[in-house]
């Protein structure tokens, strides 16, 4: 299926007739008629914590609502799910939720469960004081754990728009998980690595041999770090106050590890080569370069460009053949080509690589993502 239609398909449909699970690292084939109450369950939790729109989160088929069990055992499936009470996800997005659900309860003429009040009244409150930051919880299926992120719920925060998970970052993430050999045992470097998403995941499925996650913005650094913390640190400080992390001051590098992986966070602004270069003579040479949602903005097209010729070219001087994949969500196709052309300019060659369906992650249907390998063309370098 070509990329550019790739997303124009009904996601949940996917989600639930897919014939495909992936489960401890190995591709099992499972028939419609293996698919239990709990597995269906199981999904609309993953759905749910991570923050997938409300349209497309249903039980039927999984919980009757009609009995106060039913409606209990949806609650503790979504809103009462310990991560999601641990984590717990915008405010308002679980008072619709269950809305939704209570709504439903009473047009079946049946009673609402004093817990699915309760909750409700709960998240009234809560949404009244609403905060800036929550919690989206992301399901690995090869590990059965959640990697967790907070995140803001306004698109442009603080000036950034790097305080939100973006679609590229879900593309790529998928993608890694499923070409798991390109990054194990890798050194990789991640430009605009945001909140983090798709560093983390990689982290967690593939086992590279280091990982360096970079960002420019001050506040995105923090929740940066905080989020690379809260999913690597043996003891990790959880915070429900985002103001915590903002007004804390941040010393970078800073430096976590997970298995025999080393993992640092740093700051690198693209436009200046010799921040890059204290990165690289800190962290050494990179076998791999990853990005999502970096080209968006056609001012800072030639510096990041740049900034991929400069770690390729000191790679390409230690015999190291350095790649790099870059997730784009198409919005402007102006911008996308600018890209293409300035690769082209500073002898790049570049292929579109193919994306597969479904994506274990929620993807809004209206962006078109190309994922892009690229590699310096050293007899023109």
């Amino acid at each position: 299926m070509p990329a550019s239609n790739a997303w124009n398909i009904n996601y949940l449909t996917l989600f639930f007739k897919r014939d495909l699970l992936l489960c401890n690292e190995h591709l099992v084939s499972v028939t419609m008629a293996e698919y239990d109450e709990s597995w269906r369950e199981s999904d609309l939790t993953v759905l749910f914590l991570s923050g997938a729109p409300l349209k497309n989160l249903s039980w039927e088929g999984i919980v009757d609502i009609s009995t106060v069990q039913g409606q209990e055992k949806l609650l503790h499936s979504t809103i009462l799910h310990n991560t999601c009470t641990q984590f717990p996800l915008d405010a308002e997005y679980r008072r619709k939720f269950l809305k939704k659900v209570i709504d439903a309860v009473e047009s079946c003429n049946t009673e609402v469960c004093e817990e699915l009040y309760t909750s409700y009244v709960d998240c009234l409150t809560e949404a009244s004081t609403k905060s800036e930051f929550s919690y989206k919880s992301y399901y690995l299926h090869s590990i059965r754990k959640y990697v967790t992120l907070m995140e803001s719920s306004i698109f442009l925060c603080s000036g950034t728009t790097g305080l939100t998970t973006w679609q590229g970052a879900k593309v790529l993430a998928d993608w890694c998980i499923r070409n798991k050999a390109l990054f194990t045992n890798k050194r990789i470097i991640e430009l605009g690595a945001g909140i983090g998403l798709s560093g983390i995941i990689v982290v967690k499925s593939c086992d590279p041999l280091s990982y360096v996650f970079t960002d420019y913005h001050d506040k995105v650094l923090k929740i940066l770090n905080y989020n690379v913390g809260l999913n690597f640190s043996e003891l990790p400080v959880i915070h429900t106050d985002n103001s915590e992390i903002l007004n804390d001051s941040l010393m970078l590098p800073s430096r976590f590890v997970s298995g025999r992986t080393d993992i640092s966070v740093d700051r690198i602004d693209w436009t200046d080569e010799y921040g890059l270069n204290a990165v690289m003579k800190d962290s050494g040479v990179f076998d791999v370069i990853l990005a999502a949602d970096v080209v968006f903005e056609p001012s800072i097209i030639c510096s990041l460009v740049q900034t991929l010729s400069n770690i390729m070219h000191v790679a390409n001087q230690a015999n190291t053949r350095c790649v790099a994949y870059v997730a784009v969500a198409v919005r402007n196709r102006e911008t996308f080509n600018q890209f293409c052309e300035e690769l082209t300019l500073k002898s790049f060659q570049f292929q579109e690589l193919e994306i597969s369906l479904p994506c274990m992650f929620y993807i809004d249907p209206i962006f078109t993502v190309k994922l892009l390998k690229i590699v310096l063309d050293t007899m023109k370098s």
